[in-house]
């Protein structure tokens, strides 16, 4: 029996994984709307970063992480994820 031929997916300057800057987490701090928790929004947004970006957990999953861990008030959780892409 023939060998199961292997795949692998290489992304080159953010074709198919977007690559997150500066600008697009401002634009994230600004859709939460509590600028005095940045540091801590950076800090967990970056934490817990990898299991999104591996599909290890789902949008809303994340930023209801994110959301508990930073102490956010209620916030669009729609608004956030668009801000981020």
């Amino acid at each position: 029996m023939a060998a199961s031929p292997r795949t692998y997916l290489f992304d080159l300057y953010g074709v198919v994984m977007k690559v997150q800057g500066p600008e697009q987490f401002e634009r994230v701090v600004r859709a939460i709307g509590e600028p005095e928790k940045t540091e801590l929004l950076h800090e967990v947004y970056q934490e817990l970063r990898s299991d999104l970006n591996a599909g290890r957990v789902s949008e809303l999953n994340y930023w209801q992480q994110v959301q508990a861990r930073v102490g956010l008030l209620d916030f669009d959780f729609g608004e956030a994820m668009a801000a981020d892409y």
